[in-house]
């Protein structure tokens, strides 16, 4: 799963991208869409400063179980140490070993900024 994270106004606040359509944040700043939900590839516009802009990438073989089963700490950790076994994601032991991990847009082959049209579709 992924989410945007914007720090551009009003704090920081988190949006998730729509399908097949842009959703813009709430301070107007940003917008996301899937380009590919199935492959979770991600398109981010940004108005303004995109340095103030990330991404929150969650683990689904650690969220989805802590959702429906998960109860005790112990569960939970086992869980995290499942889902940080994850070679060629930032998730692995390698690199962030968290389930959840934040980064900027383009950093990972599935994020991408926009490009002009896209841009231009996000904010006709």
């Amino acid at each position: 799963m992924k989410a945007v994270i914007c720090a551009i106004r009003e704090g920081v606040h988190i949006h998730t991208p729509g399908v097949g359509k842009w959703e813009i944040c709430q301070c107007g700043q940003t917008g996301a869409k899937w380009e590919d939900p199935q492959a979770g590839r991600l398109i981010v516009a940004c108005r303004s400063d995109r340095g103030a802009v990330r991404v929150l990438g969650l683990n689904n073989q650690y969220l989805l179980p802590a959702v429906t089963t998960a109860g005790h700490w112990e569960e939970h950790r086992q869980l995290h140490d499942a889902a940080t076994d994850a070679p060629g994601y930032v998730f692995d032991k390698s690199r962030a070993g968290c389930w959840a991990v934040v980064f900027r847009v383009g950093s990972t082959g599935d994020t991408r900024w926009a490009t002009e049209a896209e841009y231009m579709e996000c904010w006709p």
